[in-house]
């Protein structure tokens, strides 16, 4: 996955509204650097194939609520129609 960098600022390719401090970008898991679970899933949302679906079920119980909000602000964003993982995310 390549990320858009513009300054200090990392954005969303399909929808530049959807940014965030590149600094907030990478976070270790278990010492490993990797882009925040969050924004994986964003781009998976998507068109999500049946391993998207189960990275997103794997995933959501080990989201704190601020990514979990941040996660269903931006699919909001992305799918003003509605997505079936923002049920999940409330």
């Amino acid at each position: 996955m390549l990320i858009e960098v513009e300054a200090e600022e990392w954005y969303y390719r399909r929808n530049p509204a959807i940014r965030s401090n590149r600094h907030d970008l990478i976070v270790r898991y278990n010492c490993i650097p990797c882009i925040r679970a969050e924004i994986q899933l964003l781009y998976k949302a998507h068109h999500p194939r049946q391993k998207d679906e189960m990275d997103f079920q794997a995933a959501l119980p080990l989201l704190n609520s601020e990514a979990k909000h941040w996660l269903s602000i931006s699919i909001s964003q992305m799918y003003p129609q509605g997505h079936p993982w923002l049920k999940l995310l409330t």
